[in-house]
């Protein structure tokens, strides 16, 4: 169960914390899976799974020489921008997700309506430079050869009351489908929050018969 921390500082230590817990066993998961992030891999990049996750976080734009030097300092033990680019390649983005599901459960999240969790579904575009490698995330005119745009579509689910992102879903433009993102983002809910009561908010975007199924529009419920 969270627990309530208000100070700043036993915040940031109490996340560090976890950080290091959670980047541990992931190594190790991913060790037994692809062979990254072995003894030799340190050696070789003098950067673990924690300290690439830390300055993901910090990463505040900077280029990967200035946020290298800014978090490990100067002198033979700062790695190369080589080596982050080398760690971010056998850094899966499952490990990314399942950081954010871990971190959830840091936080203290009591406020409901009566009784139920109001989650909010919406999405956005959010802009990326256009590369004609990956054609599935470009936007093209008719002729098919003029770029309109290039972007990532982002599926998020927020708990209104907490101001907590529950779960979130990318899609690249050719595949994007909202329903579909609207269905696996409430099976994470439910998996996540067992045996709790949601009042779904969404756009007729995301609205479709089999989530009304899923979501279990039948059961009555009096808000007044």
């Amino acid at each position: 169960m969270a627990i309530r921390v208000t100070s700043p500082h036993k915040i940031y230590q109490r996340f560090m914390k976890f950080l290091e817990e959670f980047a541990h066993k992931q190594e190790k998961i991913l060790a037994s899976q692809t062979g990254a992030f072995s003894r030799s891999h340190y050696r070789s990049s003098k950067i673990n799974l924690f300290h690439f996750l830390n300055t993901s976080i910090i990463g505040n734009g900077s280029t990967l020489s200035d946020l290298s030097m800014n978090y490990f300092g100067m002198g033979s033990v700062r790695p190369s921008a080589s080596a982050l680019v080398q760690t971010k390649a056998k850094t899966p983005v499952s490990v990314f997700s399942a950081l954010h599901k871990a971190t959830l459960a840091l936080c203290y999240m009591d406020k409901k309506y009566k009784g139920l969790r109001v989650i909010a579904f919406d999405g956005t575009n959010e802009p990326v430079a256009p590369n004609e490698d990956e054609p599935d995330y470009i936007i093209y005119a008719k002729n098919k050869e003029t770029i309109i745009r290039a972007g990532i579509h982002i599926n998020a689910a927020y708990d209104v009351l907490n101001d907590k992102y529950l779960a979130i879903v990318t899609q690249d433009q050719r595949s994007k489908d909202e329903r579909a993102a609207a269905m696996k983002m409430v099976k994470e809910i439910h998996e996540a929050y067992p045996g709790e009561t949601f009042l779904f908010v969404m756009d007729r975007g995301y609205f479709s018969y089999p989530l009304c199924k899923l979501i279990d529009v039948t059961r009555r419920i009096d808000l007044t």
